[in-house]
């Protein structure tokens, strides 16, 4: 047996226990039920390593490496980001008029970012390198948390979470992806609205 098929009937085993286990919540259950237990445990895992408290000296180190095993997963990182992050759409007024544009704050152990910055690349190496900067010891460090700080804003936003919502039944921010789908930028620059009100001379 090859260690990927061993993997899914792992989780298939998993599923199977905890569907027919009758401590487990009705709620979670019928998750399990809706999702499918491959996504269900990796959007678990995903939770599990975004929760405070998984920090240490082992977070610090930055190997560069190719993600592996459960890193490639996309339901993975999907829930590290909607554990870590604050997604939105930011208001923002000059004058008499409010500009909306599309923010996503992460606030997450050094490695989660780097190994995050990992499993962008191929597909938007713009938004890896982003990531990379953040790691740099002059950008934004919550101490008390152990953790860095990022944001992201516009297209990288929409581009991001468009893409890790992409196959998910399972998440914490469908509703509020769904608007930010259908924000469009009038033009680059600060500003950038949902057609809200003209953009400024």
């Amino acid at each position: 047996m090859n260690p990927e098929s061993f993997n899914l009937s792992i989780i298939e085993d998993l599923g199977t226990n905890i569907h027919n286990c009758a401590a487990v919540p009705p709620m979670a259950r019928e998750q399990l039920d809706a999702v499918g237990a491959h996504e269900y445990f990796h959007y678990m895992l995903g939770m599990f390593a975004a929760q405070p408290g998984n920090e240490g000296p082992s977070t610090h180190l930055l190997d560069g490496t190719a993600p592996t095993n459960a890193e490639t997963n996309i339901h993975f990182w999907r829930a590290v980001v909607d554990i870590c992050g604050q997604l939105g759409l930011h208001q923002q007024k000059k004058g008499d008029t409010t500009y909306a544009y599309p923010r996503l704050r992460l606030i997450a152990p050094p490695l989660l970012i780097d190994r995050l910055s990992e499993f962008v690349r191929p597909r938007l190496p713009a938004l890896a390198d982003h990531l990379q900067n953040a790691l740099n010891p002059n950008t934004v460090y919550e101490e008390a948390l152990e953790r860095k700080k990022v944001e992201i804003t516009g297209t990288d936003v929409q581009d991001l979470m468009g893409w890790l919502y992409s196959e998910a039944q399972l998440g914490l921010n469908h509703g509020v992806v769904g608007q930010i789908q259908q924000w469009r930028p009038r033009k680059v620059g600060m500003f950038r609205h949902m057609g809200l009100a003209k953009e400024p001379a």
